[in-house]
């Protein structure tokens, strides 16, 4: 879903973030995942104080107060998504709604448990690196890890199927990274770039050498939590391969947060 008109900004950004969201909550299994993560993880809610990052419509909060949680804070930053989360948890009186980034938010109380779903694509390319700049300290993250994979694609692979593919795909496409190029790829994991553990440093630059010869790189991620896989995002409807034509034999990733953006720089060297 894209905006074909012409319009202000600030409000393009915010409309943006609500249409992100749609496809969301249509895919059930990962909502199941992560519900049955919470729930494997109840002792750390029961009778404590929760937040829930990124919002959007609450459903993780409701759930935490089904699993008991003295009170949530549900901090939202999109003014769009929180109208829709403060009608939805209107009636739950230990959900406290907040409209914030939540590298803002500053409770007043010890918070016993953070649970976010900040993940991209790319594992950084959302907002996960907003998790190094909250300005509080929860005893437990849910999840609390991550990491980013990639499959080697030939071009003979994509020509069986892709009828309209040409070879000079490979030099229009140079050095960019494009979603969903070849819906119709299984992903199968190849080689793990880098595993990311929350608590440990940002590895905001990340250098990788492949290991065999290929014609495209296909990119895509998965949630841990205390080290075991919670959602391979290749397996859901809702997260996007990346793609991009491979042009040497190692390549760079950077990886900028600021003010709820995050900015990617992807070169061969």
């Amino acid at each position: 879903m894209e905006i074909i008109n012409e319009i202000n900004e600030k409000r393009r950004r915010y409309v943006d973030d609500f249409l992100s969201f749609i496809p969301i909550y249509e895919d059930k299994k990962r909502e199941i995942a992560l519900k049955n993560l919470l729930l494997k993880n109840r002792k750390f809610i029961k009778n404590k104080i929760c937040v829930e990052a990124g919002a959007g419509k609450g459903i993780f909060s409701k759930f935490m107060v089904l699993l008991g949680a003295k009170r949530v804070y549900a901090v939202e930053e999109s003014f769009y998504l929180y109208k829709i989360l403060k009608e939805n948890v209107k009636d739950e009186k230990k959900i406290i709604p907040v409209n914030k980034k939540i590298e803002d938010f500053l409770p007043d109380e010890e918070i016993d448990l953070l649970f976010q779903e900040f993940y991209g694509s790319l594992l950084f390319d959302e907002s996960l690196l907003a998790l190094e700049k909250i300005r509080f300290k929860p005893k437990r993250v849910i999840p609390d890890g991550g990491a980013l994979w990639c499959m080697i694609l030939k071009e003979k692979e994509i020509m069986e199927k892709d009828k309209i593919y040409e070879k000079n795909w490979k030099e229009i496409l140079k050095n960019v990274l494009v979603s969903d190029l070849f819906p119709y790829i299984k992903f199968k994991p190849h080689f793990k770039i880098f595993e990311w553990n929350y608590g440990k440093d940002f590895p905001k630059f990340i250098k990788f050498e492949l290991k065999r010869k290929g014609d495209f790189l296909v990119f895509s991620s998965e949630i841990k939590d205390k080290g075991k896989s919670i959602l391979k995002t290749w397996e859901t409807d809702t997260w996007s391969l990346i793609y991009t034509p491979i042009n040497g034999k190692k390549f760079l990733f950077e990886f900028n947060y600021e003010n709820a953006f995050t900015e990617i720089k992807f070169k061969w060297i």
